[in-house]
């Protein structure tokens, strides 16, 4: 897992995670606890979820 945050606005994260089971992580964002677990960390927004699959990995 990684985790970045937002030169310019340090409350806009984006959290990257390497996922083995994409059905099993759909269902994990969607559970009550999930949404629980959201309120208490102090998420002000919704989170946004995107799913990607990796075309290249170029380091510069």
């Amino acid at each position: 897992m990684q985790l970045f945050r937002d030169q310019n606005d340090p409350n806009d994260v984006i959290v990257i995670m390497r996922i083995e089971n994409m059905e099993n992580a759909k269902k994990i964002i969607s559970v009550p606890s999930a949404y629980k677990a959201k309120d208490e960390s102090g998420v002000i927004d919704e989170p946004v979820y995107s799913f990607l699959d990796k075309v290249q990995e170029i380091i510069l």
